[in-house]
């Protein structure tokens, strides 16, 4: 300091000198610019245009920062990577348009089965959840048919006749087992009372 307040070579002998740091980004160092749109309801896409004309005029014609005359804060546009970004922006935009029709048709499908539910009589509700069920817990119902109501029985004997359950039926009625005897017994009882004939 006493340097450059007097200018006179003496001074730089007894003085230390005060380093002024000048902190630099390597070379090959990426950067990546985000343009946003403040306080614009709808995206204007010309003008986002116009603004990464802009950005990248200053990046690498202009340069950024101080000392660009010596080189510094110039860039260089590595299509490669931007081309990237804006592939990865593209298939996030697709799968989430994708997952958004199938929520709708999901929505959609669960809807359209709840009225198909709300639209049957008791009975063929009753015969609708017996043909999904499995072949344990139709068998457990089968053992304690007595104890249903009686639309839930005429359910659990029109399941019966249905393709998921006709070779359960069958295979019960051929069966030797004490258990499945029962069944069969207890089965065409509930059928008698429902009028219901099982083949």
């Amino acid at each position: 300091p006493d340097y450059y307040k007097s200018g006179h070579q003496s001074d730089l002998a007894k003085e230390k000198p005060l380093p002024n740091p000048f902190p630099t980004v390597e070379i090959g160092a990426r950067f990546a610019f985000l343009l946003l749109l403040n306080s614009i309801a709808k995206v204007d896409h010309a003008l986002l245009s116009q603004a990464e004309l802009w950005l990248r005029d200053a990046l690498t014609v202009r340069g950024l920062g101080a000392k660009t005359a010596s080189g510094y804060g110039w860039f260089s546009i590595d299509e490669a990577a931007r081309q990237e970004i804006l592939d990865a922006e593209a298939l996030e935009e697709k799968e989430a348009a994708q997952a958004a029709v199938k929520r709708a048709e999901a929505e959609a499908k669960s809807d359209a089965e709840a009225k198909r539910l709300a639209s049957l009589s008791p009975a063929d509700r009753a015969c609708d959840q017996f043909r999904k069920t499995s072949a344990e817990e139709f068998a457990r119902k089968a053992s304690d048919l007595s104890a249903l109501a009686p639309e839930v029985q005429k359910g659990f004997l029109l399941a019966l006749l249905s393709v998921e359950k006709r070779e359960t039926w069958k295979s019960w009625k051929k069966s030797d087992k004490p258990a499945n005897k029962s069944r069969v017994a207890a089965i065409l009882q509930a059928a008698a009372k429902c009028g219901i004939k099982l083949p």
